[in-house]
């Protein structure tokens, strides 16, 4: 069964090339022995053949990425390091010196890590950390650890070093981005899966006249992915794997890095030259010119609501590009970008910085009532009822410097109220992590939409007081002394430390870098 579901077609559709070698020939039967091993460890009640097969693909390139050198791993154990203080979250220092110390290429906790991930990124809607629990990772490593380890000669290749050198051409650089973003073992699971669960969510609501806006709309959300999203995996983005991996290339790793940092807003096209449009940002006023090589189209509007991005010290537009305004009706441009202020001024330096010097006073202010920024509450209850005084506490203050407040203090809504709040994490003693709320999409432009920062930009500044919408605060857990097992169990977490990790997995986009400054489990912090 496993040449005909795990079949050549199928493997090589995963490279970012079309034509099978021997040394495809080689990696895909590792992967097929992989795809038995798995099956064998786990059987169907914990995982479909599509979800094995995908986790034996994932292994198989991590397996060809660290005996070539590739550097994809490389960049994550890097990035692990610097943020967790170790090679791998979960495990003690001591297990993890041991296995870098037995194992030159492989390492047993990379890959009950790749293992972990895999299935809490394909079940995380449940945002149960005991889901994977059941899944005997243990007895599946060890196997997969024998099996490799006992590989003596590998086939090498150096088509990576080529492939991965920056384009010069920005369309072909996304194709490169696209591969790593939908196909590569890193993230391809992740993103793919975000894409169509998109896709069906469009076609749920549309009528097949709409075919074209939504294959526009599927367009905008691909690229919108591919740049500007984080994924489970530590909270990177893909193009920091990439920059990573050309190390001695500072100019091209910078570049990469600043294709993230995206001018997004409605814009007026003031004139156009042979070879540009210049455009006018409408809230910031700022100009660009914009290469028309980047258009699909001649743009004859005289608005555009789009992207955009700066590649090799020229403007080009990427995403979706469309005419906000219908001019048959009445149209307040002002009151237009007031709704969307956040997405149009996350790349503005100054108004990042007001913000975080607003988030700074909340966190300090939060820390004088709290005594800590570290707290543990037994119930649901007592949490809510502790967030209410806080509130009260909050708007008294404000009330002795405002007398003219006319404002009441807001209450702590539970978890079945339909009031929207950014997200809130309880840690019960079962070690399930519980959302209390749901994360407001920063992205979305809709009619009515306001995102949680300009409650920080306008309420708390203005009236004094947060409301709940603003509260953001993570709580320590409380430490459970259960046993280890062989080095991590994945239920257990050694300190706060691998609490954040166990959050970058369930809810990236939380830690994403382009959010304005935020209270972390580390404490304030903001990003520059």
């Amino acid at each position: 069964m496993e040449l005909s579901y795990v079949s050549k077609e199928w493997f090589l559709a995963r490279k970012p090339y079309h034509r099978l070698t021997a040394y495809d020939q080689f990696y895909l039967k590792i992967c097929r022995d992989l795809y038995r091993i798995i099956r064998r460890a786990i059987g169907n009640h914990e995982s479909s053949n599509s979800e094995s097969r995908e986790l034996a693909y994932r292994i198989t390139a991590y397996f060809e990425d660290v005996v070539n050198g590739i550097g994809f791993w490389e960049v994550v154990v890097g990035h692990f390091k610097n943020v967790y203080g170790k090679r791998i979250p979960f495990f003690s220092k001591v297990q993890l010196d041991e296995w870098e110390e037995d194992y030159e290429d492989i390492n047993p906790a990379d890959i009950h890590f790749l293992i972990y991930q895999h299935f809490a990124v394909l079940h995380r809607e449940n945002y149960k950390v005991s889901y994977v629990d059941v899944l005997c990772i243990d007895m599946l490593r060890e196997e997969i650890v024998d099996y490799l380890d006992a590989i003596e000669e590998v086939k090498l290749t150096d088509f990576y070093s080529t492939f991965l050198q920056v384009p010069d051409d920005f369309f072909e650089l996304k194709d490169v981005l696209s591969w790593l973003v939908y196909e590569s073992y890193l993230f391809g699971n992740e993103f793919s899966a975000r894409l169509i669960d998109f896709e069906e969510k469009l076609l749920e609501e549309a009528d097949p006249s709409m075919l074209e806006r939504i294959n526009m709309l599927r367009y905008a959300e691909k690229d919108r992915l591919m740049f500007t999203v984080p994924s489970a995996l530590g909270a990177l983005h893909p193009l920091d794997i990439w920059a990573g991996a050309l190390k001695d290339k500072p100019s091209d790793r910078a570049l990469l890095l600043g294709l993230k940092e995206q001018v997004y807003g409605v814009f007026e096209i003031e004139n156009e030259t042979d070879t540009h449009y210049q455009f006018r940002h409408t809230y910031t006023h700022e100009r660009y010119a914009v290469a028309k090589s980047s258009f699909g189209s001649p743009y004859d509007a005289k608005y555009a609501q789009t992207k955009l991005v700066n590649f090799r010290g020229e403007y080009l537009i990427t995403g979706l590009i469309f005419e906000p305004f219908d001019f048959s009706k009445p149209v307040d441009i002002s009151a237009y970008n007031e709704r969307y202020q956040y997405p149009f001024l996350r790349h503005h330096g100054g108004f990042r910085q007001k913000l975080a010097e607003t988030l700074k006073q909340q966190y300090h202010t939060a820390v004088e009532f709290f005594g800590t920024p570290w707290n543990v509450f037994p119930s649901k209850k007592i949490f809510a009822e502790r967030m209410d005084a806080f509130l009260k506490w909050q708007y008294q203050r404000a009330k002795e410097e405002n007398d003219e407040l006319n404002d009441e203090p807001g209450s702590f809504p539970m978890p079945d109220d339909t009031e929207e709040s950014t997200v809130l994490y309880f840690v019960s003693d079962d070690w399930t992590v519980e959302v209390i709320y749901s994360p407001e999409e920063m992205d979305e432009c809709v009619a009515g939409f306001k995102t949680v920062y300009e409650y920080f930009y306008s309420d708390l500044l203005t009236r004094g007081f947060a409301t709940t919408r603003l509260l953001r605060y993570i709580f320590k857990h409380r430490r459970i002394h259960q046993p280890q097992r062989n080095g991590a169990d994945f239920g257990w977490l050694d300190d706060i430390i691998d609490f954040e990790a166990l959050l970058h997995i369930y809810f990236p986009e939380e830690f994403s870098t382009y959010l304005p400054p935020r209270m972390t489990v580390k404490g304030f912090e903001v990003h520059r």
